[in-house]
This record gives C-alpha cells, sequence and structure tokens, in this order.
C-alpha cells in the first residue's frame, strides 16, 4: 500500500529544512532487491549527531501525526526497502506497532529479505 502524496523530491524540499532528507545512495542492494535512498542527516547543517538520530526524530514526527514525516517514512519503504528494514530493526516493538497503525509497516519475511542473515 502506498501512502504518500508526495514524491521524494517534495519530501526533500521541507526535510532539508530541518536537516534531513532521503537520499539517493544507489548502494544497498541484495541479489533480487535493490535500494536506492536512504533517511540521512544532511552533514553541512549539523542539525542531527547522525542518521540516527535523523532517523529517530522523523519517526516521532510521524507518530506525532505529521504528513510530511509519514509521507517520508513511506517513500523510503518504496524506494528504499533496505534502510527502511534496518530503521525498523531498531524500534521497539510498541513504535513498530504504532507504524504499523499508521499504515507504516513491513512484514518479517520481507524484513529477513532485505538485511543479511545473522550468523
Amino acid at each position: 500500500m502506498h501512502l504518500s502524496s508526495r514524491t521524494i523530491d517534495e519530501v526533500n524540499d521541507l526535510a532539508l529544512l530541518e536537516g534531513w532528507a532521503l537520499f539517493y545512495s544507489g548502494s544497498d542492494s541484495t541479489e533480487e532487491v535493490d535500494s536506492d535512498y536512504r533517511l540521512e542527516r544532511d552533514d553541512e547543517m549539523e542539525k542531527f549527531p547522525d542518521d540516527g538520530a535523523a532517523a529517530a526524530h522523523v519517526i516521532a514526527q510521524a507518530l506525532e501525526g505529521s504528513s510530511l514525516h509519514r509521507d517520508a517514512l513511506d517513500c523510503l519503504r518504496q524506494n528504499g526497502p533496505v534502510d527502511f528494514a534496518y530503521t525498523l530493526t531498531a524500534l521497539s516493538a510498541h513504535e513498530r506497532l504504532a507504524l504499523s497503525k499508521i499504515g507504516l509497516s513491513m512484514e518479517p519475511d520481507q524484513i529477513a529479505h532485505y538485511l543479511p542473515a545473522q550468523s
């Protein structure tokens, strides 16, 4: 299900004002899946100490009802599923449940597909 009413460029126009964006990386891939985007801080703005803090901000704002942040996560799910899967695994069960209630989830088998097997 696609929730976003904004394109990645439209999300980024507003996100960059906050110090983060969906950056094209082209480097995440598995045999079957290309995952071209990552949610990262804008290093030049230095508003967040690291990418994880930027992601935490976006998730918190999405859970507070922000359509921009919800759209950003949906764009990431659609265009950067590897990064979206990593983002979900870093969340608590409560946060994952809250995201799923606003339509931003990924099934466990999908997460396993995008992430390398744990040894």
